[in-house]
């Protein structure tokens, strides 16, 4: 009779990465914040020049249209300024779909980890399929709803012994340093 066959023993790879330090980390995320953060100023500029216009117009539909004209443009000109406070989440949603997404599917890092020479990995420390960095990348944008979470997000991995955030505990992802 042969022995039953055991399986070799298990070996961790996450174990053995090269873990990103914080400091890393931080200087990626804020370089990818900045990117976030023209996004933002373009749209805002953009925004403000065809606000503009339209209250414009809008103005002189106002001084001949009398009291109806005058009350669609406080209402539109209400309406518009209220449509800032959606910008940045969606820009944050829009240009993380291309860096946090779509980049660092294609070749492990965003722009910031680029620059400071890291890569997100699985625990096999292959690349991290698309589904998961999506939903990675939805975790981040949730944490910013609730109060001191982002904070604590950014402050997990000086602890954590795989140096993971707590968006890449929700997801099991990690982030190495390759250079």
């Amino acid at each position: 009779m042969s022995e039953p066959l055991t399986p070799p023993p298990s070996i961790n790879p996450s174990s053995q990465m090269n873990y990103a330090t914080w400091a890393d980390r931080v200087l990626a995320a804020i370089i990818d914040g900045l990117i976030v953060l023209a996004g933002v100023i373009v749209l805002i500029i953009a925004f403000w020049i065809i606000s503009s216009v339209i209250l414009v117009i809008i103005g002189g539909i106002g001084a001949v249209g009398g009291e109806k004209g005058a009350a669609l443009s406080g209402l539109l000109g209400g309406g518009l300024c209220c449509v800032a406070f959606v910008i940045f989440p969606l820009v944050s949603l829009g240009i993380g779909l291309y860096n946090k997404v779509y980049l660092v599917g294609k070749r492990g890092y965003s722009i910031g980890q680029g620059v400071m020479k890291l890569n997100v990995v699985t625990a096999n420390g292959s690349f991290v399929p698309t589904g998961k960095l999506v939903l990675r990348l939805l975790v981040q944008i949730g944490f910013n709803l609730v109060p001191f979470l982002p904070i604590l997000s950014i402050l997990w991995p000086l602890w954590d012994p795989q140096r993971q955030a707590l968006h890449d505990k929700a997801v099991g992802t990690f982030v190495i340093k390759v250079g």
